[in-house]
């Protein structure tokens, strides 16, 4: 039972009934658009401009990082010959 209600619950948060996306899902769509742009760009400003000083990030090969790490790593592979596409 708790699985049908899941599944109702998670497809009202992405439409309404005519199926038209909600205002929430724009959101998302729109900042994730504008962090990766200012991330693949190596736009830095941007995109430090998009994480709040209590970040956490955690990969699963290095672990936990906070804000500061987070924004070096940004700026190292930025300043490198590797390119993200």
């Amino acid at each position: 039972m708790s699985f049908l209600f899941l599944t109702i619950f998670s497809k009202a948060q992405l439409s309404d009934d005519s199926g038209i996306k909600t205002d929430l899902y724009d959101t998302i769509y729109l900042m994730d658009s504008i962090f990766f742009n200012a991330f693949n760009t190596c736009d830095t400003t941007k995109t430090k401009s998009l994480f709040t000083n209590d970040l956490e990030f955690y990969h699963d090969a290095g672990g936990l990082t906070n804000y500061n790490q987070n924004l070096e790593s940004i700026r190292y592979r930025c300043s490198g010959t590797t390119k993200v596409r």
